[in-house]
């Protein structure tokens, strides 16, 4: 299983902010412990009560930060859920790409890259939801980032494949099952997520391993 808290990079912002004492952090310092709390509050809000149902006043109360803090860092709720987007998109695409190494048989790196992004959604569920399923309600700019972050994630795995069967970039424009493939990962994890069933999502690989092979195959 990944290690919990990935996508959170300060697992604990409580303890970035000031203490009493002779040692004080510096403005930027309190400012992005500020920032991921209101991340990490956004991502609990909406996902226990929808992105419409949440508004600036339950993330601030969940973060324990001021309203003022608040609208320092962000002009408002939709773009706070932005940035929680874009971080954590980033995030878990630089973590998946980790997982190649040109030493490792492409289509074990395929498997692994599904495995370790079914556990990383399954541990962090709020990130699960709100980039899978709320980020529809967020608007335009939401959905837009939703689809490029799940792209990434398509390319990879279509490189893994790629390179696997030997194939130039023009035959794999030319094999439509391979995004077809990609699209059914796509929804059945979606679907999970949804229906909030976490603990089924690491259970997911073997399936999803069986429909590439089966449809698209790495022999």
């Amino acid at each position: 299983m990944v290690q919990n808290n990935i996508l959170s990079p300060v697992a604990n912002t409580q303890q970035l902010l000031p203490n009493p004492g002779p040692t004080r952090l510096s403005k930027d310092d309190v400012k992005a412990a500020h920032r991921f709390r209101l991340l990490n509050a956004m991502a609990k809000k909406v996902a226990q009560e929808g992105y419409l149902n949440t508004s600036v006043g339950d993330v601030i109360a969940c973060a324990q930060v001021s309203r003022r803090t608040f609208y320092e860092i962000y002009a408002n709720k939709e773009e706070c859920f932005i940035d929680l987007i874009k971080f954590g998109g980033d995030a878990l695409t630089a973590y998946l790409k980790s997982t190649i190494d040109s030493n490792r048989p492409s289509e074990e790196t395929l498997s692994l890259i599904i495995k370790n992004y079914l556990e990383l959604l399954a541990s962090e569920r709020n990130f699960a939801k709100c980039i899978l399923v709320e980020a529809f309600a967020a608007g335009k700019v939401a959905v837009d980032l939703r689809y490029q972050i799940t792209e990434n994630i398509a390319q990879l795995m279509t490189g893994m494949y790629t390179i696997a069967k030997h194939l130039t970039e023009s035959e794999i424009k030319q094999n439509p099952d391979i995004d077809l493939v990609t699209l059914a990962i796509s929804s059945i994890v979606t679907k999970t997520v949804a229906k909030e069933q976490y603990d089924q999502l690491p259970l997911l690989h073997s399936k999803i391993m069986n429909f590439v092979y089966s449809n698209i195959g790495l022999n």
